[in-house]
């Protein structure tokens, strides 16, 4: 199950919030953790930790828990660092066509691109999920110069 970190646990090797890993294995008290660091599968990188617990506000309650959440999609502002192989988008709330621009550099492969939501010219379509079931969207406001024939 992909999951995200969402404190920073180790700067030196890479596990800071933000970080997408695989969960390799768990028990009671301690979850391993495993990241691709690069291309090839000996580039993968394994973190142990432990859980975390804490004391909520001063009372006898102790909260113990993983320093991790579901990851099978993220947001754009989450996803900035981030070369991904398949990039799904979904645009009907995006506030600025910035965030657009941002969302679609995450993949390398413009044809691995497939967004959601409601209708955009054809055009648009046509030039970034040529093969997709899916129609390319983007928020009213998104900024797009349908005058230049690409």
């Amino acid at each position: 199950m992909p999951v995200m970190v969402i404190q920073n646990l180790n700067v030196s090797q890479g596990w800071v919030n933000g970080t997408v890993a695989t969960i390799a294995d768990i028990d009671d008290h301690n979850i391993c953790l495993q990241k691709n660091g690069g291309v090839d599968d000996e580039d993968e990188v394994l973190y142990w930790i432990q859980r975390i617990s804490r004391q909520i506000l001063g009372t006898g309650y102790v909260r113990s828990q993983f320093p991790i959440i579901p990851a099978f999609a993220s947001t754009i502002h989450k996803s900035q660092s981030m070369t991904i192989d398949c990039v799904g988008i979904h645009l009907d709330n995006m506030l600025t066509h910035g965030q657009l621009y941002v969302a679609m550099s995450k993949v390398l492969k413009a044809s691995n691109l497939s967004f959601f939501g409601a209708d955009i010219p054809l055009k648009i379509k046509r030039k970034y999920s040529p093969n997709a079931d899916t129609i390319v969207i983007v928020r009213k406001r998104a900024h797009l110069n349908d005058d230049k024939d690409d």
